[in-house]
């Protein structure tokens, strides 16, 4: 029997699994097994009042939503941090770099009806994703170059946030999803099973296009390549008054910090296992997801929040 049979068969199992288990059961599962189970059907995920639609994958944060709802999930404690900030603030201007299947900008549009969201994705399949989540929910949406005077919808970008606008290569270094998730431009010291060409694009060059788009709200999970994304920025980085950034070493906490001044920012680590956040004086590798980053002379003034959330 061919791997790719035994592969698939394998498959076939996780989603009929899943599919069977009782949500009340699954919880008392451990994650580390959780997460490998997934399904592919539709369904609803609650968010106070409002709620949105979500399509299941083999994505483990979607599986994770699922089985334990969208602030219980694997990134649950930054998702609750997300949408007490997106609440507290009216006038956001949010860039979701590395969107994927568009968890965050779902809950963003959900949540903040008036906000201008851009999505980037420049992977293929899992643009197909994010699209298909937004048709669900019935949210508009477009591309960048489509209209540039108005910014009521959801404007997809198909292209990295880079340094340059040049192409690059965008690396699989797993089959999770039919390639439509784990995918990143900084390489790995493994090989890659499947390598798809990109056009790159800087911040900059978003916001000469309209800069009605330059952002004051940004998450970005992109792998290790957040901080030639930043470069791209240039004088746009002091517009950034919130960030909610993944950062996968020291080595490139120290790049990252060199951009985000601690003379300008301060540097909250969430710990999604733990649930709790710190403040450090500076960057480091994650504990366990990402780093909330705020302006020290920021209008949003998130002293409330976070001062409900530090020390519990």
């Amino acid at each position: 029997m061919t791997k790719s049979i035994l592969t698939n068969r394998l498959h076939l199992l996780r989603l009929l699994f899943a599919l069977a288990i009782p949500k009340k059961f699954a919880r008392s599962v451990k994650p580390a097994y959780l997460r490998r189970l997934y399904h592919s059907k539709k369904f609803k995920v609650e968010l106070g009042k409002k709620s949105f639609f979500l399509s299941g994958t083999k994505n483990s944060l979607e599986n994770s939503i699922f089985f334990n709802s969208l602030t219980g999930c694997d990134e649950g404690y930054s998702l609750e941090l997300f949408i007490k900030i997106s609440e507290y603030k009216k006038d956001i201007i949010f860039w979701d770099v590395g969107a994927n299947s568009g968890v965050y900008t779902l809950v963003m549009r959900c949540i903040n009806e008036n906000s201008i969201i851009v999505a980037f994705e420049p992977a293929e399949g899992a643009r197909s994703k994010l699209i298909i989540n937004l048709k669900n929910n019935n949210y508009s949406f477009k591309e960048l170059s489509q209209d540039q005077k108005s910014v009521d919808s959801i404007i997809i970008v198909d292209k990295a946030l880079s340094s340059s606008n040049k192409t690059l290569d965008f690396h699989y270094y797993n089959i999770d999803d039919d390639y439509t998730y784990g995918g990143r431009i900084s390489t790995l010291s493994t090989s890659s099973l499947r390598i798809e060409t990109v056009k790159g694009i800087t911040a900059k060059a978003v916001g000469q296009s309209n800069s009605r788009l330059i952002p004051n709200f940004l998450k970005i999970d992109i792998e290790g390549f957040e901080y030639e994304a930043l470069l791209g920025f240039g004088n746009y980085l002091k517009n950034l008054e919130v960030i909610f950034i993944e950062i996968l070493s020291d080595d490139l906490g120290i790049k990252i910090e060199s951009l985000l001044s601690p003379t300008f920012f301060r540097f909250f680590d969430i710990n999604d296992k733990d649930r709790s956040i710190r403040e450090f004086a500076h960057l480091r590798k994650s504990s366990c997801r990402n780093w909330l980053v705020i302006r020290r002379n920021s209008n949003f003034n998130l002293d409330p929040i976070l001062s409900h959330y530090i020390g519990r």
